[in-house]
């Protein structure tokens, strides 16, 4: 897109849903993880960066969307570090929960 100087636009998101289904707590930054299954709606579109101008509009109303999100903790925050779409994940146990019991 940035070859083409095209921006994909999201616009009034609505999160509906937000279940988490993968972890990975090692207690370390940048070695923790959460996998999150987003149930959200917004308006999305493409548009030229030069003109602003809308190349691709998918509807005039907010498009609902499931997807896998994977955050990363970093030493301030949890960023958005990877995304999944339903249809890449075929089987669930790709999303691991690794977080060993460190109060035994």
């Amino acid at each position: 897109m940035k070859l083409l100087k095209e921006k994909n636009i999201l616009e009034n998101m609505v999160l509906l849903d937000a279940i988490p289904i993968g972890l990975q707590d090692l207690g370390g930054i940048d070695k923790d993880y959460i996998w999150v299954h987003i149930k959200a709606k917004c308006r999305d579109y493409t548009i030229n960066e030069e003109t602003n101008k809308i190349i691709e509009k998918k509807s005039s109303k907010s498009d609902y969307f499931e997807e896998y999100w994977k955050f990363i903790r970093t030493e301030k925050r949890w960023v958005l570090d990877d995304i999944k779409q339903i249809d890449q994940i075929t089987n669930l146990s790709f999303f691991r929960i690794d977080a060993p019991n460190r109060y035994h």
